[in-house]
């Protein structure tokens, strides 16, 4: 490269052979002069690489690399030169054209930029590098086949999960006079998922059946089989067999199905006004009793072996005091790596018993013992002993006081619906209710309160209606609405009548009406059921269990679009047939009767009646199908609950941006 060098500096041989070897070199090499960089010397594998010719030497950098490289590889080179200190690079990704590249193909290369001196002086560059593309490739499809395998993975992992979900009870029954809560936490490992599962079985004469089992293995199979035991187990159960008939239709059923031979579980019976309990274990860890004051211990096992080994079924018989509790779990819960089992059960004796004798928390319905019991086990155990297996737990406690039955007598005044659904909201979520079940049986009764008052007596005079609810032995609950006068024709109004019935009987189980010259009743039935734990708030909970519910008085709120725009309305409160007309007088109002887009937000709506939905069809008209009048209500709402009951989703689209 120019400027006088050293002899000690200069190549040493025939400059021919020099030549072959220097083009023959498979690293990428470079020698450039001046500050403009011009190529002295390139090989081979460097003008392949970018597609280079032989007539590049004497040529500046710049005007031989492709547009795409020239401006941040002159950049660096004029660093080195500047500054004297070498430069590299790792993998860097270069675009190469031109009829002597690879066509198409962008390359990878790791590089070094030496400064060439002479008498101290920069005066040049020394180029070498590496195409390393091969290794990045290489690489980055072992990353792409390791993503897939990870997203594969969880794809099985949740299908897993959710068919586990999908077997084990959607919800416990809510029975008189004993308080049910149980719990599953699916394994840490890799191959978590399948095993363990729960039930709580109604039975004839108010007794129930309660079940824990665990299938050998993990994954689809295990769960498979998991679900076929336990609708074997229950379906016997209900039948009206016995513990032992249906724990031996068990076993029957595991000779057949290899995959369930070895399986485990601890089933037993109980009727909750005497306290008669019959349990057995078949190769699963006995259950624990726990007193009202907080002492745990275990029971005796039947001494059962596992389903499939055609072993002798002995059942136990024995009782349950009066709030005393029951908790059934599996080997998840107390298995300790090289530990005996013994001790890990002695570790969930002690936790169990602090948590029952803990009195800071309400001691029935969704705050109730068995619950704080089986959060409490499941999280300081697993913390302790980690998730290396599924964990299922199951809580039974007997209740010395029962809640008692909901009687409500009122005026047929449309002004106390307010208090009768808080009323009735509070004797519920003394029952344990779940949400929707809660949600159903407020707007059912409601409703059936509200044709009292519009049908039943004559205007201008007064009468009572009666509200009457219990919770039967098989988790059935009965409500009754009667009042004392005759039907009476109502002018009609518009847009505020005939929803009521249908919403009544979408939300009950069974509903029949008896209309006589001394008055009518309603009687609606429906199986009611407490959400199992864990679960998250969904949106439907959070309305239930926050601010909303106490929310008597209808709110609006409006915010006006500027010219043209869309008018938004946010209701919070009830919509019944108190509030519905002066809504509607709102609503009119705010979209100018119909020349302005309008959107209802109905998130904060806590009560929906048939007048209210009739409310919204009617301002939707013609046009619902051109999205000029918009609800919005979001999954798990009141108002979509209610708009999809009564067949009105269509009414529903999603919320403009902002």
């Amino acid at each position: 490269m120019g400027g006088d060098v050293d002899p000690s500096h200069r190549l040493v041989g025939d400059a021919a052979a020099v030549r072959e070897v220097f083009e023959r070199i498979p690293a990428l090499l470079a020698g450039l002069n001046g500050p403009d960089h011009r190529i002295a010397a390139v090989n081979a594998a460097y003008r392949k690489l970018l597609g280079l010719g032989a007539d590049v030497v004497g040529r500046p950098v710049r005007d031989v690399l492709p547009d795409t490289e020239a401006a941040w590889m002159v950049k660096l080179l004029d660093r080195v030169y500047d500054t004297g200190e070498p430069a590299s690079g790792r993998e860097w990704r270069v675009q190469v054209g031109g009829p002597a590249a690879d066509s198409g193909l962008d390359r990878y290369i790791d590089f070094t930029v030496l400064p060439h001196r002479v008498d101290g002086l920069v005066v040049g560059l020394v180029v070498h590098g590496y195409d390393v593309t091969g290794r990045v490739l290489d690489r980055q499809d072992r990353q792409i086949g390791e993503a897939d395998f990870q997203r594969r993975f969880h794809q099985v992992r949740d299908l897993v999960a959710s068919l586990q979900e999908a077997m084990l009870p959607a919800g416990l029954p809510v029975l008189p006079g004993v308080d049910l809560a149980g719990r599953y936490l699916v394994a840490d490992s890799d191959e978590a998922g399948g095993g363990d599962w729960y039930d709580a079985v109604t039975l004839g004469g108010g007794r129930v059946a309660l079940v824990v089992g665990d299938v050998v293995g993990h994954g689809i199979s295990a769960v498979a089989v998991m679900g076929q035991l336990r609708a074997v187990f229950a379906d016997e159960l209900a039948a009206g067999s016995d513990l032992r008939a249906a724990v031996l239709r068990a076993q029957r059923y595991a000779e057949r199905n290899p995959a369930a031979r070895a399986a485990t579980l601890c089933a037993a019976i109980l009727e909750p006004v005497s306290g008669a309990l019959t349990y057995v274990t078949c190769g699963h860890p006995a259950p624990l009793l726990v007193a009202p004051g907080g002492e745990a211990r275990l029971l005796a096992p039947s001494g059962g072996t596992p389903l499939g080994t055609d072993d002798p079924v002995r059942v136990i018989e024995t009782r349950l005091e009066s709030d005393e509790m029951l908790l059934l779990y599996t080997d998840g819960l107390v298995e300790r790596p090289g530990a005996p089992l013994a001790e890990g059960q002695a570790d969930l004796a002690v936790v169990v018993a602090a948590a029952a004798a803990d009195r800071s928390v309400g001691a029935s319905g969704p705050d109730s013992v068995v619950r704080r019991v089986c959060a409490r086990a499941t999280a300081r155990l697993t913390r302790r002993g980690g998730l290396g297996d599924d964990v299922t737990v199951l809580a039974a406690q007997r209740r010395l006081s029962p809640v008692g039955s909901f009687e409500q007598e009122m005026p047929a005044r449309a002004g106390l619906l307010a208090m009768l659904r808080q009323r009735l909201e509070g004797w519920l979520r003394t029952l344990g209710v779940g949400s929707q079940d809660l949600f159903s049986v407020q707007i059912a009764v409601v409703e059936a309160v509200t044709n009292a008052v519009e049908h039943a007596y004559p205007a201008g005079t007064s009468g009572e209606v009666r509200i009457q609810g219990r919770l039967e032995g098989n988790g059935e609950l009965v409500m009754t609405v009667r009042d004392r006068g005759r039907w009476q024709p109502v002018d009609p109004v518009p847009g505020l009548r005939g929803r009521g019935m249908v919403l009544i009987q979408r939300c009950m189980h069974t509903v029949s009406l008896d209309r006589g010259e001394h008055g009518t009743t309603v009687t609606m039935r429906r199986l009611l059921s407490a959400e199992p734990e864990p679960r998250d708030l969904d949106h439907t909970t959070r309305a239930a269990a926050g601010s909303p519910r106490a929310q008597t008085e209808l709110g609006v709120r409006m915010h006006p679009g500027a010219a043209g725009e869309r008018v938004r309305v946010v209701v919070v409160g009830p919509v019944d047939m108190v509030t519905a007309p002066g809504l509607r007088i709102t609503l009119n109002e705010s979209g100018r009767g119909g020349a302005l887009p309008l959107t209802v937000d109905l998130d904060g709506v806590t009560h929906l009646a048939s007048s209210g939905v009739q409310l919204l069809a009617d301002m939707a008209g013609p046009s619902a199908g051109d999205h000029s009048f918009r609800v919005v209500a979001a999954p798990g709402s009141v108002a979509r609950y209610v708009l999809e009951l009564t067949g009105m989703e269509h009414l529903i689209a999603d919320p403009a941006p902002g």
